[in-house]
């Protein structure tokens, strides 16, 4: 395997670990508001489940969750970096991809249910730019 690939994948899964506990600590702030004020989290069957251990499924699927989109970022970043060579620095062509993937994402999600959920995805959003936009480029690019 290439230097330049293992960098890219590597830097890839470091910040899709640590957009996991960012966003984890996001996710979590907002379950425990929504148990605070009495809604809980209202899908049946869940209602007998402890806080805790919603906190802990929730965890260990947003880990695997961002570290497997971190992995593909990175790959995506091998291609957009060999297939669009530019003069300027490559951070901002993939910064670019990464923001108006994530527009199209939460016109999506905060257009069909703007309660908690458009607060959740809109800091997921700037969890994912600063990690992935920003921090992926820096790593990658050696």
């Amino acid at each position: 395997m290439e230097l330049d690939t293992m960098r890219a994948l590597l830097a890839g899964f470091v910040m899709g670990a640590a957009g996991a506990f960012a966003q984890t600590a996001v996710l979590l702030a907002a379950v425990v508001r929504g148990f605070r004020t009495g809604r809980g989290l209202q899908l049946r069957g869940w209602e007998q489940v402890r806080p805790e251990l919603i906190g802990v499924m929730l965890a260990n699927l947003l880990v695997l969750l961002w570290t497997a989109a971190g992995l593909g970022l990175g790959a995506l970043f091998l291609w957009v970096e060999r297939e669009f060579p530019t003069g300027g620095p490559m951070n901002f062509v993939f910064s670019g991809f990464v923001v108006g993937g994530l527009a199209v994402i939460l016109a999506g999600i905060w257009g069909v249910r703007p309660t908690w959920l458009g607060d959740v995805a809109w800091a997921s959003a700037g969890v994912a730019v600063v990690v992935f936009g920003v921090g992926l480029p820096m790593l990658a690019a050696g």
